[in-house]
C-alpha cells in the first residue's frame, strides 16, 4: 500500500489534502512499528510454548 500511495501524496499543510497525506503517513508509520514491534517480541513466546509442549523449563539465560 505504501509503495502504491507514498508517490502521489502530497505532504504540504498549506492545504487540506496535505494535512490528509501527513496525517495518512504518520499512520502507516504506526501501523509498521507496531507490526516491527511484535515480530521482535514474538521470538520469546514462541520459546515458551515450546517448552510447555515438552514439559520442560524455559531458563532465562542473562545477557540474551
Amino acid at each position: 500500500m505504501l509503495y502504491y500511495a507514498v508517490p502521489r501524496i502530497q505532504l504540504n499543510t498549506e492545504s487540506v489534502q496535505g494535512v490528509f497525506g501527513l496525517s495518512w503517513m504518520l499512520l502507516a508509520l504506526l501501523v509498521i512499528g507496531g507490526n516491527v514491534s511484535s515480530l521482535l517480541y514474538r521470538r520469546p513466546q514462541i520459546a515458551r510454548t515450546k517448552a510447555k509442549r515438552t514439559g520442560k523449563r524455559v531458563i532465562r539465560q542473562r545477557g540474551q
